[in-house]
């Protein structure tokens, strides 16, 4: 009997201790940080990046996180070196050397209002595969103080811009359900990252980072119907599971670029958007599945030509990079709905 209120003893503190520890909603280099782990920070994918004296540590009083001496190195998506998901006002030091990367997501994601300061002889390189190397989400705010060495590259195989994956909404009307002509108002947005270009003649002043789209326009189209006999469906038409469509679409893109402005204390950097604004022309094809008569899925690829140069192509234009306007290249796959 003794031995069973003993093992219940011990299983119980155990409990306590571990349901217990406070969740700061940071996680570094995959290892969340609470209150058991906050006074030193480790995990397998944290590592020195010099000899001697290396840490991580994290103070909530002050809602400051440090680093001293660090390399962390991700892959996977969504694998990030640093990740504020729920800390407003969050702030990170880095000492000495440091450096963060990952190779297929952003290394670093600040999804509340964070400051990042590089005190003298310390240093920071930031690196993002094919993203860019800090994110600041939700709309919130990224400011750099006191920075006396620090780099943020992303990298690119594609040069200027990529090919990228996008969001769409659409709101349509069809002749015919799964053939015939086609009109929709479309609504995308999407990302790219760019890399080694000088836009300070237009006011952004990062050479390596992303740009969002956002755009809007009207298209117009026709669906193909893909039957064996195509001359006996259209003498007399019937349903059919698959279909080929191609459009082309007038509409306005929406370029939004990162931009670090110097605050009134001349030590202190603020993140914030600017956006251009130029006319395109989008031509899109693609196949549509009819699983029921009311529900299909498709699958699309689409090239936007942009009318007028972007900020990023003035940019490359004068850089020599390239000598006329393009515009990405985008892959959507959705599903298609009917009210009749």
């Amino acid at each position: 009997m003794k031995k069973l209120y003993t093992f219940f003893a011990i299983f119980t503190l155990t409990a306590v201790s571990a349901f217990g520890a406070t969740d700061y909603g940071l996680t570094v280099g995959g290892v969340d940080v609470t209150s058991d782990n906050c006074t030193n920070v480790t995990g397998d994918n944290i590592k020195p990046n010099l000899s001697g004296e290396f840490y991580i540590k994290y103070d909530p009083a002050t809602k400051t996180l440090t680093f001293k001496n660090i390399l962390i190195e991700r892959t996977g998506s969504y694998n990030r070196a640093i990740l504020n998901e729920d800390v407003d006002g969050l702030k990170i030091v880095f000492l000495g050397k440091n450096e963060l990367s990952a190779e297929d997501s952003s290394p670093v994601r600040l999804n509340n209002n964070t400051t990042i300061t590089v005190p003298e002889g310390g240093e920071l390189r930031v690196y993002g595969g094919d993203e860019d190397g800090i994110t600041v989400g939700n709309g919130k705010t990224l400011i750099f103080d006191n920075v006396y060495d620090c780099s943020v590259s992303a990298s690119n195989s594609n040069g200027i811009e990529g090919a990228t994956f996008n969001s769409a909404m659409r709101l349509g009307w069809r002749h015919h359900k799964n053939y015939g002509t086609f009109v929709y108002i479309t609504y995308d947005t999407h990302s790219n990252t760019y890399e080694d270009l000088d836009m300070q003649f237009a006011g952004p002043n990062f050479r390596n980072a992303e740009v969002w789209y956002n755009e809007v326009g009207m298209s117009v189209g026709y669906r193909f119907p893909l039957v064996k006999d195509i001359k006996a469906f259209y003498e007399n038409p019937y349903f059919h599971p698959w279909d080929f469509y191609i459009s082309m679409q007038p509409g306005v893109s929406i370029a939004t670029v990162k931009n670090a402005t110097l605050m009134e204390d001349n030590t202190s950097y603020e993140m914030t958007n600017i956006d251009h604004i130029v006319p395109t022309l989008r031509f899109s094809a693609g196949v549509e599945w009819f699983i029921f008569h009311n529900f299909a899925v498709f699958a699309e690829a689409a090239y936007t030509q942009h009318l007028m140069p972007t900020l990023i192509e003035q940019a490359a234009q004068k850089q020599g990079k390239i000598q006329h306007p393009s515009g990405p290249l985008t892959f959507s796959v959705g599903l298609s709905l009917f009210f009749n």
